[in-house]
């Protein structure tokens, strides 16, 4: 099975994308994060998009809506 990655954000990361990472953390074959825009957030976007660029890319599933 192909594991497929999600990024949940939202303002702070204190609320709805760390609810949506749980939520969908428990499905099989899906692999979650969350994060927030504002530079308080519990864990910066920025941060995210640091590890990621360091560890070769984004394997990121983006919504086609986005």
């Amino acid at each position: 099975m192909t594991v497929k990655n999600y990024l949940f954000v939202c303002s702070q990361n204190r609320l709805r994308s760390p609810t949506a990472e749980q939520i969908f953390a428990s499905h099989p074959g899906i692999e979650t994060l969350s994060a927030g825009t504002n530079n308080d957030a519990e864990t910066p976007l920025a941060r995210i998009i640091r590890d990621v660029v360091r560890f070769g890319g984004p394997r990121f599933s983006v919504p086609a809506c986005m």
